[in-house]
């Protein structure tokens, strides 16, 4: 469908610069209607690290930021809590990961996070199991979960984040 922002730059459905208006920094849809939201320049250019999306990764960037003095942006397309469609497992280094940047948010998903540590698996070769012992453990959690556990604490913790 056509735009309604006259001569927009367009990469990954964001609207990246449009002269008249400024820099496009969200897109929202609903339906056929699309609300977006533009910053100036100054506001841009007073954001030191922009984050682009607020999965695992980004929300532990922001959280390992979030004592600093740098001001954070972090950018998703999606709303949350999202729908991401994997395994659901948790390894051994994100939640070493996790405990890195605050032993306390680790406690806080064990506490509030419906979980299950996992400290082998059976698998069946040629009709004969076998059982293998992990070193480390991960948990099982659904994704939507986790993602939106992570993207809760940023939310809280991290005041020079813009979201």
């Amino acid at each position: 469908p056509q735009s309604p922002i006259p001569n927009p730059q367009k990469h990954n459905n964001f609207f990246i610069n449009v002269p008249e208006k400024g820099i496009c920094v969200k897109v929202f849809s609903f339906g056929y209607i699309r609300f977006y939201i533009f910053a100036t320049m100054e506001e841009v250019q007073q954001i030191d690290i922009a984050i682009i999306g607020a999965g695992p990764s980004g929300c532990s960037a922001a959280l390992t930021l979030r004592n600093s003095n740098v001001s954070v942006a972090l950018f998703e397309k999606k709303e949350f809590p999202r729908n991401k469609i994997c395994g659901d497992g948790v390894c051994d280094r994100s939640i070493n990961t996790l405990k890195a940047i605050n032993p306390a948010y680790f406690d806080e998903f064990l506490a509030t996070q419906n979980s299950l540590c996992v400290h082998n698996t059976e698998l069946v070769y040629k009709g004969r199991p076998y059982l293998i012992n992990f070193k480390s453990f991960g948990y099982t959690c659904k994704r939507r979960e986790f993602d939106n556990f992570l993207f809760s604490l940023v939310q809280r913790d991290c005041k020079n984040a813009k979201i």
